[in-house]
């Protein structure tokens, strides 16, 4: 859902939101307050960064081109 520019989808979001989750921090996969979370080292994250920013970099683009990123 995030790379609609490569299909050229359109999708529509709902506000607010029609659930709410009280669960007061608690998960079954990450433990209370993401206590058990671990994270790569920053060197090992970076090849995720460069995905990212070439991510951020193309919707840019795509929006430019299609004169969606400033409004008018």
């Amino acid at each position: 859902m995030d790379r609609i520019f490569v299909h050229d989808f359109r999708h529509f979001g709902l506000e607010p939101f029609p659930s709410h989750v009280e669960d007061q921090g608690q998960s079954t996969i990450t433990g209370d307050q993401f206590s058990g979370v671990k994270k790569f080292v920053w060197y090992k994250r970076l090849p995720v960064y460069f995905g990212r920013w070439k991510n951020l970099f193309s919707k840019l683009i795509y929006f430019w081109k299609n004169g969606q990123l400033f409004k008018k």
